[in-house]
């Protein structure tokens, strides 16, 4: 568990505790003149004065109390660039002694810093020559600028969602040479975060393009499985934000309490049903319509109804036997169970080999913008994995890729029909390295094992 902690400002308007904006109140007077006031602003709020000693004792004093006593495992630093910059060397230096204290508590806490830009020293160790802000790890927002959403370039997502060029190139070569870092070990590589959601919108809602419904496509959501995959598959520490895994709709806002509900009552729909042996997609949805038509007696005649497998009856029937209302709502929570799933599938995929951690090698195999195709590797010691992904409108059956040599056999495919995908893919083939035909899935990708 991490605490989410602000050390950079506060706005007096929004606590008055602290009376932020007279002499009377030391903790934000940076002049050492007496009888002077000198405040630091930023747009955000007042700088504390780092350079007073109270001022500084009682971060390090909070920090170390979030550690030893209230037990967090680590703590996340807001933008630190305040700290550091409007601070300058006092505010470096309290962050660095922050890192200290903390890490002499617990060896094993952890703590990463939101640094704009992007900056090594700050998670290189502290130096007795004044280098190295000690912290563990750094924000590293631009993973989900190149990925899914950013205001001044299109991520891979949102590009492909309305029709335009995608660059895969760009989001490949920020995988294999990520700017501003020593190492992938040492950053968050952002799927999303409360700051992309409030400050733009869901993953899923950023997959719909302009075409927003409250019932997403086959394709958009596949599109938002591919960030998720893309992020469980790639370099660096993945983060998402709390709905994406489910493939959440809400336009969460800060200071507006009505956005923030997930609704969690996708998980009440088909307690009794195996989903493992459920088939749920945009084809099912329209013949359960179709179905929702028919008199019972007629239903069960139907060719389509007969072809259903036992778990598929079972959760037709519950969804059919619910007011025609609620029939829709119910159906979109199928989706929702499907992606949580993909979502466990693909965190148990990176949790099963060193090849993902977040260090780990990555290799570039192949890109094409104009397809919107990209493959890469992921490798550590004689564990080795490929990740063929394709945001392309349609699927790629037979599609030509230089394989690296060796045997390739699929391990997950997150067009997979658990996942609500039209199962197209490789069905658990083998393949072999060089010029070799790949199944990629619309809005999907594969993951293939070296096997030999």
């Amino acid at each position: 568990m991490v605490s989410d902690v602000v050390y950079n400002h506060v706005f007096g308007d929004h606590n008055g505790l602290w009376n932020v904006g007279g002499p009377s109140n030391p903790y934000f007077n940076w002049s050492k003149e007496p009888g002077k006031f000198e405040q630091r602003d930023t747009p955000w709020g007042a700088v504390p004065a780092y350079n007073t000693p109270q001022v500084k004792q009682l971060f390090i004093d909070h920090a170390v109390q979030q550690v030893q006593e209230l037990k967090f495992d680590g703590l996340r630093f807001d933008f630190t660039e305040p700290i550091k910059g409007v601070g300058g060397k006092d505010g470096w230096d309290m962050l660095r002694e922050i890192n200290r204290q903390v890490h002499f508590v617990n060896p094993n806490v952890w703590t990463v810093a939101e640094q704009f830009d992007y900056e090594p020293d700050i998670s290189r160790p502290a130096k007795s020559d004044g280098t190295g802000g000690g912290f563990d790890a750094q924000w590293f927002t631009e993973f989900q600028h190149r990925l899914v959403n950013d205001n001044s370039k299109p991520g891979l997502v949102q590009a492909a969602a309305r029709g335009l060029k995608t660059d895969m190139d760009a989001f490949v070569n920020l995988m294999t040479a990520p700017r501003g870092l020593d190492s992938w070990q040492k950053a968050l590589s952002i799927i999303s975060n409360h700051d992309e959601v409030g400050n733009a919108q869901r993953t899923m809602n950023t997959a719909e393009g302009e075409k927003a419904t409250d019932f997403p496509d086959q394709w958009t959501r596949g599109a938002a499985r591919f960030a998720g995959g893309m992020g469980m598959a790639g370099p660096g520490i993945p983060m998402f934000f709390q709905g994406d895994e489910f493939g959440a709709q809400n336009d969460f806002r800060w200071g507006n309490p009505s956005t923030w509900d997930n609704d969690w009552s996708w998980q009440d729909v088909g307690k009794d049903v195996d989903f493992g042996k459920v088939t749920f997609n945009d084809a099912t949805k329209a013949t359960y319509e179709r179905l929702f038509t028919l008199s019972p007696d007629a239903r069960t005649k139907d060719t389509a109804y007969k072809a259903f497998s036992a778990d598929d009856k079972k959760l037709f029937q519950e969804i059919s036997s619910l007011p025609a209302s609620e029939r829709k709502d119910a159906m979109l929570d199928v989706t929702r169970r499907q992606s949580f799933s993909f979502y466990k599938d693909a965190i148990g995929l990176r949790n099963s080999s060193p090849a993902f951690s977040a260090g780990a090698e990555v290799k570039r195999v192949y890109t094409h913008n104009d397809d919107s195709v990209m493959a890469f590797t992921r490798k550590s010691g004689n564990e080795e994995f490929l990740v063929v992904g394709s945001l392309n409108k349609k699927n790629l059956d037979g599609y030509t890729l230089p394989l690296p040599p060796g045997q390739w056999k699929e391990v997950l495919n997150s067009d997979a029909s658990a996942y609500g995908g039209g199962n197209f893919g490789n069905f658990g083939a083998t393949l072999d390295g060089g010029n070799t035909k790949v199944n990629i899935p619309a809005a999907g990708y594969v993951v293939m094992k070296r096997v030999g």
